[in-house]
């Protein structure tokens, strides 16, 4: 009788030990998720006073379409130049005189869209490499981030207005670079001593504009500044 209960004691302490450990381990296991699923912080949660503050990338006019951008392309930009899809000729520089969009700053890009046009934006950055977004709908974008490949095109990740799906650019952007090379009509966005100031920029037909150009008729590969070999 003595070693029946001796057993059935030692089975109850057994027991309860296996239940304490297990509520341990599930007490654990709720903690984890938690703190894996804590949210990052949105840049683009701006008060009215701070977007106010925001430096101006164009004229900012009643019927623009404005886009907050954050710089995260990992260098100065000097110049910002648009035009419509097909178009040959880009805009000026919309920087502010001898303004430079800096690294981890952010901007609102002001622009006045035509209806149902798609545009191309370029940057032209301090060391005068450059490269531009392409297919970009005004009317979809709210907020975006510019970034810039290890080749040295740029591209945007941004949430669509009209899907409220994310959407990155760079893999569209690195399809129509290669197109192109196949093509020939690559334009050369390397370093240039005479290269551009930040101040009015220069088109030519092949699509490149930063006070230079090689008239678009090299090819080859992208190098790890968006330079052609």
């Amino acid at each position: 009788m003595k070693n029946t209960l001796k057993k059935l004691t030692s089975i109850l302490l057994a027991l309860a030990m296996v239940l304490a450990l297990g509520c341990f381990a599930l007490a654990e296991g709720e903690e984890a998720p938690e703190e894996a699923g804590e949210e990052e912080e949105d840049i683009f949660d701006l008060t009215e006073e701070e977007l106010a503050a925001l430096p101006r990338i164009g004229e900012e006019t009643e019927d623009c379409a404005a886009i907050v951008l954050y710089n995260a392309a990992e260098g100065d930009i000097t110049s910002v130049n648009i035009r419509a899809k097909g178009d040959a000729e880009w805009s000026l520089n919309m920087l502010p005189d001898k303004e430079v969009f800096e690294d981890k700053e952010m901007a609102v890009l002001c622009f006045e869209p035509e209806e149902d046009t798609l545009y191309e934006i370029q940057f032209i950055f301090s060391n005068y490499t450059g490269s531009a977004v392409h297919d970009v709908d005004f009317t979809d974008i709210a907020n975006a981030e510019l970034h810039r490949q290890w080749n040295g095109l740029v591209y945007l990740v941004y949430t669509s207005l009209a899907t409220e799906e994310e959407v990155d650019t760079s893999e569209a952007e690195q399809t129509l670079a290669e197109e192109q090379i196949a093509a020939g009509s690559f334009a050369y966005g390397g370093s240039s001593d005479s290269g551009s100031d930040g101040g009015d920029s220069y088109s030519d037909d092949s699509g490149w504009s930063s006070g230079y150009s090689d008239g678009g008729s090299d090819s080859g590969c992208i190098g790890s500044a968006g330079l052609l070999y």
